[in-house]
């Protein structure tokens, strides 16, 4: 991920934490809802402090950090929209 991304996920991440009133999941679905809204659609991420993965990612979109007690991955995929 490049480092104006990758800065701005982590940005999010601290204004979060600032505020002392935050949980794990708000945080994963602010990054993901922003990410979707900013960059595109197809943004995951998985938010907490004890979690194993295997993926599949797009590209240099993959973001990996920890910061307080607990561990950030964004990542984006390639959608396939389906309509039945």
């Amino acid at each position: 991920m490049n480092q104006s991304k990758a800065s701005f996920a982590q940005k999010l991440v601290q204004e979060q934490i600032d505020m002392k009133n935050y949980n794990l999941q708000q945080i994963a679905k602010l990054l993901k809802e922003t990410f979707d809204k900013t960059y595109g659609i197809g943004w995951q991420c998985i938010v907490g402090n004890s979690f194993g993965c295997y993926i599949t990612h797009l590209p240099n979109s993959f973001l990996y950090f920890s910061v307080e007690y607990f561990s950030v991955i964004l990542f984006r995929t390639n959608l396939t929209i389906v309509i039945l």
